[in-house]
């Protein structure tokens, strides 16, 4: 494995947004192999929601992510 496949692996990232378009900054990590990624109902600095809104949002958002994988 890679040295960077390696890495990735290790890393479960958190990101704002509400779809995957949102997160692009770690769209390269994602596809290297992510451990994984964290999803927050609320956010913890502003109190509004972080990345779930309604169950078709985050059926959405789950399928995007698998889909970058």
């Amino acid at each position: 494995m890679p040295l960077r496949e390696a890495i990735a692996s290790l890393l479960v990232v958190g990101f704002r947004g509400m779809t995957v378009e949102t997160i692009d900054a770690n769209a390269a990590a994602v596809r290297h192999g992510l451990g994984g990624v964290i999803l927050f109902s609320r956010d913890g600095v502003t109190g509004l929601p972080r990345n779930v809104t309604s169950p078709a949002q985050l059926r959405a958002l789950t399928s995007g992510l698998r889909q970058l994988a």
